[in-house]
């Protein structure tokens, strides 16, 4: 069985308004967080007959149109579709959204022919458009989304999608922020692997400080790439690392640009970024045929949302119910 890993990342959007502070559900800041005509929306959707949809204009050139969606209890149990979505009880949404681009030609390339005869262009017509599929995950009681980076349906057209459908103007997103300390990967059950990347900067050592900027500089380039996994990795050795590599990064003896962690807590896998403290999340689907199938993908999304579920609900509490 073959397997490629997916990465995912989490923002939360909400309603923000400068002129109707304190009015029509803004609070002082401005802000909104009720997003139940979305809710509302997606219920829609979900009882909708698809072959009695059309694609959403968002521009000139570019539509949109949800083709699949379930609905999932707060424990990650899916509605069956001949049920109808209960939105008093906590939920949340998985959909696929595709994004057809009229300015473009749909290619297929038969990659065991040469690059001539193997090429087939198709969307001649001008209502016709290269199509690209992104899975998402929305939970309407927080805001959360949780979507694939560099997707064809990022987070702002994804926005700009629920204008189109809800006009809900104001609609803004902020990057989920994971709080996760070195001191708190010490409680983890598992890491099974360190991803980290360094420039190695010395500011302490007067000999390059007195070579001048070009020696300053050629060292401040050099970079490197570590990747420590295995299946005998300690947590409280790994720890000692990611310790010692974020000390090194505080007293200035180099520069620590990315720190990866992956591992598990409990049976949850956690994919925690020490650097810029971005909620992410990662894992294996499973590639059929050489493809990987768009059920695949929809399970995929949901197990990263309710891998850092137990944060989220967390953050969202803390926050009395306003976003995470």
């Amino acid at each position: 069985m073959t397997e490629i890993l997916k990465k995912y990342d989490f923002f939360h959007i909400y309603k923000h308004s400068k002129t109707k502070k304190s009015e029509g559900g803004f609070d002082k800041a401005g802000n909104d967080y009720d997003l139940s005509v979305l809710d509302e929306l997606l219920k829609k959707r979900f009882l909708a007959n698809p072959m009695t949809l059309n694609p959403v204009k968002l521009d000139q050139h570019s539509y949109a149109g949800i083709t699949n969606i379930r609905f999932y209890d707060a424990e990650g149990h899916v509605l069956s579709r001949k049920d109808e979505p209960d939105l008093g009880i906590s939920h949340f949404w998985v959909f696929n959204i595709e994004r057809a681009d009229t300015l473009k030609k749909a290619v297929v390339v038969q990659v065991e022919r040469d690059i001539q005869s193997g090429r087939r262009e198709y969307g001649d017509s001008a209502e016709e458009g290269a199509a690209s599929d992104t899975v998402v995950c929305f939970n309407p009681a927080n805001g959360v989304v949780v979507l694939p980076p560099r997707s064809g349906m990022g987070i702002s057209k994804l926005e700009q999608y629920f204008y189109k459908i809800s006009r809900q103007q104001g609609l803004v997103d902020d990057v989920v922020v994971d709080k996760t300390s070195a001191e708190n990967l010490e409680h983890i059950s598992e890491i099974s692997e360190i991803n980290f990347r360094v420039t190695n900067v010395v500011t302490d050592d007067r000999s390059i400080k007195n070579a001048g900027l070009a020696k300053y500089n050629e060292i401040n380039n050099k970079k490197m790439t570590m990747r420590l996994y295995g299946g005998n990795i300690k947590v409280h050795e790994a720890v000692a690392i990611i310790k010692s590599l974020l000390k090194m990064n505080n007293e200035k003896k180099l520069s620590l640009e990315k720190m990866l962690v992956d591992g598990r807590e409990n049976e949850d896998a956690q994919l925690i970024d020490l650097i810029n403290q971005r909620m992410i999340a990662s894992n294996n689907v499973q590639v059929v045929n050489g493809k990987i199938p768009m059920d695949a993908m929809m399970d995929s999304v949901k197990d990263a949302y309710l891998s850092n579920k137990i944060k989220l609900d967390n953050s969202h509490r803390a926050k009395g119910g306003k976003g995470v």
